[in-house]
């Protein structure tokens, strides 16, 4: 598999708004591709570009890294979960902001071997960012999500903070 800042789960791709059980958003990756071997743990990073909020009444929402057979996502494979995160309308204490950092955790060592291999048959060929929306639909909310090599450490927070 090649990291690099083309080769992103999603940039700023809308979380959706309806009450979902497991729907793709953004795109896959394809881990058969060939290339250089990447050295190091490999870090999935989850961040908010589009404040994510509901119509008034909490929500709750959780990100899943699955691979599947298919590029659509289909009979996806769940490998890691977000703990849920719980969502109000705009400017609510219970936000979601831009700029979080929602998650960030190092993949299970048998995602990936290196230069496109798969290190079990548990992984399948491509993957994808799943969102599961419980409870309340979403009206608006978009995220980043990536793989890298080096994960932020930090976050800018708010004045007074």
């Amino acid at each position: 598999m090649i990291l690099d800042t083309d080769n992103v789960l999603c940039k700023a791709a809308a979380v959706g708004t309806s009450t979902t059980t497991g729907t793709a958003i953004g795109d896959v990756i394809d881990q058969t591709v060939s290339g250089q071997d990447e050295p190091g743990k490999v870090y999935l990073v989850i961040s908010v570009t589009t404040e994510i909020i509901t119509a008034g009444s909490a929500g709750v929402l959780t990100f899943q890294l699955a691979s599947s057979a298919a590029a659509n996502m289909g009979t996806p494979t769940v490998h890691l979960q977000t703990p849920p995160f719980v969502t109000g309308a705009t400017g609510a204490t219970t936000g979601i902001e831009v700029g979080d950092f929602l998650f960030v955790c190092g993949l299970p060592a048998s995602c990936y071997i290196g230069a496109g291999h798969l290190a079990t048959s548990t992984y399948l060929r491509y993957l994808g960012i799943l969102a599961v929306i419980t409870t309340t639909a979403l009206t608006a909310g978009a995220i980043n999500a990536y793989l890298t090599l080096s994960p932020p450490s930090w976050k800018a927070k708010k004045a007074g903070i």
